[in-house]
């Protein structure tokens, strides 16, 4: 049976090293949804998430490129692959990304070890830390 991954990806340096990990390491049958997570509106409740495969809607125009923006780089990465993609809404990344692995059984998460936003890691601490001590299944931190 083929490995189910879900690969976070913000279009980070981080994002496309675990994009290339993947690539590198993991078998042309591996199944992977490469997801991005944009922010809800203030009202939205969290830990909720709106899976919007292929852009199906749903974004202001602004949301939609930066989306796109994040996606490209490691969905060129992982050519040749298996690959689903999703923009996920909500209110925090990582119960965002936990809510939508719960969807989807997927085997693993792959995130880089660090993102784009420094000011986000200090006030929200780091995805993959949060990943590491609440997710379900194992999560692979790739430096």
């Amino acid at each position: 049976m083929p490995l189910h991954l879900v690969l976070a990806s913000d279009g980070s340096t981080g994002a496309l090293s675990a994009a290339q990990w993947i690539r590198d390491h993991c078998a042309k049958d591996t199944l992977i949804h490469v997801v991005t997570v944009t922010h809800a509106p203030v009202d939205v409740g969290a830990p909720t998430f709106t899976a919007m495969p292929d852009y199906a809607g749903g974004l202001d125009a602004a949301a939609q490129e930066t989306a796109d923006q994040r996606l490209e780089p490691t969905l060129r990465v992982l050519d040749g692959f298996s690959v689903d993609s999703a923009v996920l809404s909500g209110r925090g990344i990582g119960p965002t990304l936990l809510s939508y692995v719960d969807t989807i059984s997927a085997d693993a998460i792959v995130v880089g070890r660090r993102g784009t936003s420094l000011v986000e890691h200090m006030v929200m601490g780091s995805v993959s830390q949060f990943l590491a001590h609440r997710a379900p299944i194992p999560v692979w931190i790739i430096p």
